[in-house]
């Protein structure tokens, strides 16, 4: 019993830009541009500058789930694990 199936990779996140200690970066995902923030938990409130994503992350791809019932993305950091951002902006990317 053989399967021809070939499994499609998880979509990613595109990371474009990073504000350091601002708490947002811009990325594309699946052909839309995103400004996301990353939701703070109660284990990073007292952090001023909580970056799971940070300025060297520029250009690289990270996986992600986009939840648009709850305005949120889900990324998957080395390092932090599943981080959770609010969408700030989302716009279709002209191809």
């Amino acid at each position: 019993l053989s399967c021809a199936c070939t499994s499609k990779p998880p979509p990613t996140l595109h990371v474009k830009a990073v504000t350091p200690c601002a708490d947002s970066i811009g990325g594309t995902f699946e052909g839309v541009e995103y400004a996301l923030a990353p939701v703070r938990g109660d284990k990073q409130l007292g952090i001023a500058c909580y970056d799971p994503i940070r300025i060297e992350d520029i250009s690289k791809d990270f996986s992600a789930h986009l939840d648009a019932e709850r305005g949120v993305m889900i990324i998957n950091v080395q390092g932090h694990g599943a981080v959770t951002y609010s969408i700030q902006s989302a716009r279709e990317v002209s191809k």
